[in-house]
């Protein structure tokens, strides 16, 4: 991994499992894949680079 390149990012939202809202097509336009999900959150995944939504 290259200096200065974001490893993860963790955010605590309320509608963090929502199908609607920004985070889904913010994540998707940016190249980002749902890469898993639970009852309170869901990953977003691009190659090394992790989001998470709890």
């Amino acid at each position: 991994m290259k200096r200065g390149h974001l490893h993860h990012l963790e955010l605590w939202r309320d509608d963090a499992t929502a199908a609607e809202g920004p985070w889904p097509w913010l994540l998707q336009r940016l190249a980002c894949s749902r890469t898993d999900t639970w009852a309170t959150g869901c990953t977003w995944s691009l190659d090394a680079t992790y989001v998470v939504l709890e």
